[in-house]
């Protein structure tokens, strides 16, 4: 998705650096760089751009500067330095949860293709072991992970576990918008 979002900002005129970053499973455990963010210049502001982290990514570009608390909606950002280079932080009740962790080396297609294969191909990779789908709301976010369908509204989450594919294909459509009858 980022890349596709890269392409597009390029062709409308704007400074994109297409670089890879770690994601942070469980606030400790580091990934191989798979995960495609982007750093936007507008002027002379830097902008963290990310389309498509889900859980609970950014859902607009942040500016580019350490250690500054951004709202959106109802999750406070920042950027801070790490071991690592730099770490994408989402507030979490009282303290900050790493999400990622970047450098800003320029990154070029082909260390994409080894990225993309990891995650197609890998069976560790987490796009091979579950379901998942999230969508990011006014009021918090709406994701769907295995047989579980959490909402988070104003701070509040509900989890509730789906017992049969029926009641997953019925969140899909009730929650996503997808009518799993028009797509087959």
């Amino acid at each position: 998705m980022n890349g596709l979002f890269s392409i597009i900002l390029k062709q409308l005129g704007f400074k994109v650096t297409d670089l890879l970053a770690r994601v942070i499973r469980d606030g400790a455990e580091l990934t191989a760089k798979t995960h495609q963010v982007l750093l936007v210049e507008i002027g002379d502001v830097k902008y963290l751009a990310d389309v498509g982290f889900g859980n609970k990514g950014i859902t607009a570009p942040i500016i580019f500067k350490e250690n500054i608390e951004q709202m959106q909606f109802t999750q406070i950002y920042r950027i801070v330095n790490s071991k690592y280079g730099y770490s994408l932080q989402c507030k979490d009740d009282i303290d900050y949860l790493s999400l990622y962790t970047f450098t800003i080396e320029e990154c070029l297609p082909v260390d994409y293709d080894m990225s993309n294969f990891y995650s197609y191909a890998n069976p560790k990779s987490i796009f091979r072991s579950m379901k998942f789908i999230t969508k990011p709301t006014l009021e918090g976010r709406l994701t769907m992970t295995g047989n579980q369908m959490k909402i988070l509204h104003n701070g509040q989450e509900t989890v509730t576990v789906l017992s049969s594919d029926k009641e997953y294909i019925e969140c899909l459509h009730k929650y996503f918008g997808i009518d799993m009858e028009r797509v087959n």
